[in-house]
């Protein structure tokens, strides 16, 4: 890992305030990683809960789903990263097809564009809820007022 990524990981022993919202993909998997090695489940879930939160927008995913290859082995920040790439493949067809065109067959953005392709395939609509990903469970509103969270199988609070 970087020395900027060790500097933060000091920061969280220490109980200083660190903002994972202002760290780009890459930082946040090497914080990943040595929390991972230092066996601090908290701040991987964190880290997670982070990713998993962001918006991606085309200027990003080619590099985010790199990052999310080059750690394949911390399967929870890599699933997460992958998670919202291919949301965005899957939510915006038009973008992905500009950037499939603006790549050359062969090289590494296009294998890699072609792996998240291949990925964001894969996802499924809920049959219930008719969201990608799944709502269960989550709150809802409609004109600004709450309906009661969506559960798999039919039954509601």
């Amino acid at each position: 890992s970087s020395s900027s990524a060790f500097e933060v990981f000091l920061d969280v022993l220490y109980n200083k305030k660190v903002s994972l919202k202002t760290m780009d993909f890459q930082l946040l998997g090497e914080l990943f990683y040595l929390a991972t090695k230092h066996y601090l489940d908290t701040l991987k879930d964190e880290i997670v809960q982070e990713v998993s939160s962001r918006k991606m927008v085309t200027e990003q995913v080619l590099e985010a789903a790199k990052v999310a290859e080059n750690y394949a082995s911390l399967e929870k920040f890599s699933n997460a990263l992958f998670q919202i790439c291919s949301l965005f493949v899957f939510d915006n067809p038009k973008s992905t097809l500009e950037m499939s065109y603006n790549e050359e067959v062969g090289e590494e953005n296009s294998f890699t564009l072609h792996r998240l392709t291949a990925k964001a395939s894969r996802l499924q609509i809920c049959d219930n809820c008719k969201q990608v990903p799944c709502l269960n469970g989550e709150m809802l509103f409609l004109c600004e007022a709450p309906i009661l969270p969506i559960r798999t199988g039919g039954t509601s609070f």
